[in-house]
């Protein structure tokens, strides 16, 4: 319930706000298209966010269930998947993220820069499409 508290209380003061000289950042994943009963695990650098997970895309609105946010200031921070959330130290970019997809390593260097918004879809041919935004992605 604390890391809930201290979560929402991050998104008070905004992402980007600067309190006391403490700059938070955040980024966003969201699994979206294709997936069909797909066993998915998921590392953010060398922290496991989830493992084995079944993903299933609502082919209406374009996305699956599974949105994973992570806010950090320096090294320290917070990763937020579902009703679960844990502190996480060693935060260090670029941000890796490890995806396993039915036992296929996929992995990405992100650089925040370039957005914080990250969409991923499966491809036809297995594989994922990574996209990168600085607005939100727009699901209808």
């Amino acid at each position: 319930m604390i890391k809930y508290i201290f979560f929402i209380a991050l998104m008070v003061f905004s992402c980007s706000a600067n309190s006391q000289n403490m700059v938070y950042r955040c980024f966003e994943i969201d699994f979206q298209d294709f997936f069909k009963n797909d066993t998915v695990s998921l590392f953010v650098n060398q922290h496991q966010v989830f493992k084995n997970e079944i993903l299933n895309s609502d082919f209406s609105t374009g996305i699956t269930n599974v949105r994973v946010r992570v806010c950090f200031h320096k090294k320290r921070g917070l990763i937020v998947y579902e009703s679960k959330s844990f502190e996480i130290d060693n935060l260090s970019q670029p941000i890796v993220l490890k995806v396993h997809i039915n036992g296929v390593l996929n992995e990405y260097k992100i650089n925040l820069k370039q957005g914080e918004y990250i969409g991923l879809s499966m491809k036809r041919s297995g594989g994922l499409n990574i996209y990168q935004s600085k607005m939100p992605f727009e699901y209808e």
